[in-house]
């Protein structure tokens, strides 16, 4: 079910940004050497699952930008033929904070107050869970809302996913050691930010560090102001398995639930 909108409310004012430009080494295709966000899904890639999910979230096909490998243009341009999605280009995998900068830098970002951040490898995302998150972050006034689940993460299916800490009450997102065999509050996606804040962190990130930089810097900034994030549960941790490696694939190509629990 859909949350309901409030007078001054409107998921008009999201624009969306998906990530597919990321090196995956875990995700090693038998039936091709293409990337992970480009395998069939019953029918149709990956990465067209998640944007038809956030389209029928209620986002405009015209305000869903994929940040794709310039290598790749032709293959995702054929993905989208016919639709008024976005492309823009990350040609090394700097992380998701880097692809947003460069969502800016190459005026691909559409108008808008909220952005909500994809990762281009979970399908299972539900059209209500994402027009839910967002409502909530709008009507919460609040600078992030970070999508969490339950999950372990001694099982090969969360071993990749951040870890929700808090430390003196502040939340931060981190892949501690995984030693507990229980499940934890957990995150691999997806965000909803204010744009302005999102703009204003990117501004004063130094992107010549080495690795990857991302946005959950601009969480963890968030957080220090006391009362800057919300945290939105999904209730079923199906919907946040990404294919990161070909058993998820198939996993989720069988309906295959047993694979959480490994």
């Amino acid at each position: 079910m859909k949350a309901k909108l409030k007078e001054g409310d409107s998921l008009s004012d999201y624009s969306c940004i998906v990530l597919a430009a990321g090196d995956s080494t875990s995700f090693i295709n038998p039936e091709g050497n293409g990337p992970k966000t480009l395998a069939d899904l019953n029918g149709k890639p990956v990465i067209r699952h998640v944007v038809d999910n956030a389209i029928a979230a209620g986002i405009p096909a015209h305000k869903v930008t994929v940040v794709v490998k310039r290598a790749l243009e032709d293959d995702f341009r054929k993905v989208f033929r016919g639709t008024d999605v976005r492309l823009a280009f990350q040609d090394a995998a700097r992380g998701s904070a880097h692809a947003a900068q460069l969502v800016m830098e190459q005026g691909q970002l559409a108008p808008c107050k909220q952005v909500l951040i994809l990762m281009g490898d979970q399908p299972l995302l539900q059209p209500a869970t994402l027009s839910n998150m967002m409502v909530r972050q709008a009507q919460g006034k609040r600078l992030v809302t970070v999508a969490t689940f339950r999950g372990n993460r001694m099982r090969s299916a969360f071993k990749k996913c951040g870890a929700i800490l808090y430390e003196s009450g502040r939340l931060t997102i981190a892949r501690p050691a995984a030693t507990v065999d229980q499940a934890i509050d957990l995150h691999a996606g997806p965000y909803a930010f204010l744009r302005s804040w999102l703009h204003e962190c990117i501004m004063h990130i130094d992107f010549n560090r080495p690795g990857e930089v991302h946005v959950y810097l601009a969480v963890e900034a968030a957080a220090t102001l006391g009362n800057g994030v919300l945290t939105f549960p999904i209730a079923d941790a199906w919907e946040a398995l990404g294919v990161d490696t070909y058993d998820a694939l198939q996993a989720i190509r069988q309906g295959d639930r047993s694979y959480l629990n490994l």
